[in-house]
């Protein structure tokens, strides 16, 4: 799509082309790796505002760059619930991977999420 690597690498971390180029709404779409966490509560992960209030949470107790958080619908129907987390580096899903999540204080198993299941 780039003819040389460094286009295509300011391409990557210049994006504010984008939004000149489509509207102010649209936002770039970034691969992400994604570990699944068991356990926790659905009052607490489905009481939650939004999923923007898990992510910075996430964000600020693990030290990792997190891109997106999803709860599944499920998590109102039952008392624990997995939690989606997508991170933008291997190294970053590797770490909550071996260490964990930590979600206000307390701490989560986790595991990758299959490349091919998708989330809904």
């Amino acid at each position: 799509m780039f003819d040389t690597e460094e286009a295509r690498k300011f391409a990557e971390t210049n994006t504010g082309w984008v939004k000149r180029v489509f509207t102010q709404a649209v936002t770039v779409a970034r691969k992400g790796y994604t570990v699944v966490a068991y356990g926790l509560s659905s009052q607490r992960v489905y009481g939650a505002v939004m999923p923007q209030y898990l992510l910075e949470k996430i964000k600020d107790e693990n030290k990792v760059e997190v891109i997106r958080v999803v709860v599944p619908k499920t998590a109102k129907k039952k008392t624990k619930t997995p939690l989606y987390v997508t991170t933008s580096t291997v190294d970053e899903a590797n770490t909550l991977y071996t260490r964990g999540v930590v979600v206000e204080g307390t701490w989560y198993p986790c595991e990758p999420f299959a490349d091919n299941a998708a989330l809904r």
